[in-house]
C-alpha cells in the first residue's frame, strides 16, 4: 500500500490523471455521487461503489453536484497486487456496485491509521488491511442480489424503529 485516506467535500472539485498512476487506485463512495472516466467510458459513481482504476491509464472523476461526497481511498502495488486483484477476479478493473458496508469502511479507517503510526509493523498491517478490504468486496459482489437488498431491509427496518420509538428502551433481540 502506497497511501491511503478519505475525502469528506462538500464542494466541486475535479481529479484528472491523463497517463494514468503507476499503481493500482482504489476507491470507495460511501456518500455522494460523481461523474468519472472508468476504462475509457463516462460513467456515474455513487454511494456503494467501489472503482478500481488499472494503472498507467488516463482517469478523471468530479463532484459537481450540491450533495457533500464521502469516499475512501488506497494505492497500491508491488510484485503481488495485480495477482491479488486477478485471484479475487477484480482484474477487468472498473466499477463494482458492492453497497455500503460499515466493515469496509473501517478496515479503511485502520488502513490510514498504520500510515500515521508508521511504526515497523505498519507496512504488513496496511497489506494484510488491504487484503482485507478486496476479500469483503469480492464476497459482497458473490452475494445474490436478493441477499443483499433483504439484508439492507433489514437494517432500515431496525433503524426506522430506533427512530420511531427512540424514547422506550430498545434490545438487540428486538432490533434483530
Amino acid at each position: 500500500v502506497n497511501c491511503a485516506g478519505r475525502v469528506d467535500l462538500p464542494y466541486s472539485f475535479r481529479t484528472h490523471e491523463p497517463n494514468g498512476r503507476h499503481d493500482i487506485y482504489l476507491m470507495y463512495i460511501t456518500c455522494g455521487s460523481m461523474q468519472a472516466l472508468v476504462n475509457g467510458k463516462i460513467c456515474e459513481i455513487s454511494a456503494g461503489d467501489v472503482v478500481l482504476f488499472p494503472p498507467e491509464r488516463e482517469y478523471w472523476y468530479e463532484k459537481k453536484s450540491v450533495s457533500d461526497i464521502r469516499y475512501h481511498w488506497a494505492h497500491f502495488s508491488g510484485y503481488e497486487a495485480e495477482s491479488l486483484v486477478e485471484s479475487l477476479g477484480l482484474d477487468g478493473y472498473g466499477i463494482f456496485r458492492v453497497g455500503i458496508d460499515e466493515s469496509i469502511s473501517m478496515t479503511f479507517m485502520q488502513l490510514v491509521e498504520d500510515f500515521i503510526v508508521n511504526d515497523r509493523y505498519s507496512e504488513l498491517s496496511a497489506a494484510n488491511r488491504l487484503t482485507t478490504i478486496l476479500i469483503a468486496i469480492r464476497r459482497l459482489l458473490d452475494r445474490p442480489e436478493v441477499d443483499r437488498s433483504e439484508s439492507l431491509d433489514r437494517v432500515f427496518n431496525s433503524i426506522k424503529h430506533i427512530h420511531e420509538n427512540f424514547k422506550k428502551p430498545l434490545t438487540n433481540e428486538l432490533l434483530a
